[in-house]
């Protein structure tokens, strides 16, 4: 999977990382349309998933685990396992986005790379282990 920040988001994300702004929760929602994210996605583009028991997960930023591998290696950091288990069918879901709470603003979102996932069972499961990694630039 390819992580997207879109052009808009990247003001969020550096104010971040540069701890410029108040360190707000996350939540992780699922989409249903086929949508593939690029740097001019806004949050509008997305059709969040619906029904089935469905419910966007909130998470925490400082409950992600920080591995720094070997010198040559990326850093990466990641979050727990997300699962979603529904109680009916739902269609296809093709991928997840981030918003920023309470405000919603979108801030990244990843098109399952083997996807999408059908839900056609009651008891069907999507899981999700949100990571970050940054790579030394080649020189």
């Amino acid at each position: 999977m390819t992580l997207v920040v879109p052009n808009a988001s990247l003001v969020i994300m550096l104010k971040r990382i540069l701890n410029m702004s108040e360190q707000k929760d996350f939540a992780i929602r699922l989409f249903a349309n086929d949508y593939k994210p690029n740097s001019k996605t806004i949050r509008g583009h997305f059709k969040e998933v619906n029904g089935g028991g469905y419910k966007a997960k909130k998470f925490s930023p400082g409950h992600w685990k920080m591995v720094a591998n070997q010198e040559d290696m990326p850093v990466y950091a990641e979050y727990q396992e997300m699962e979603w288990s529904f109680d009916e069918p739902i269609g296809e879901v093709y991928g997840y986005f981030v918003t920023q709470l309470p405000s919603s603003e979108l801030v990244w979102a990843e098109r399952f790379e083997n996807g999408p996932y059908r839900i056609n069972t009651v008891g069907d499961k999507i899981k999700i282990t949100p990571r970050l990694t940054l790579e030394r630039q080649q020189s």
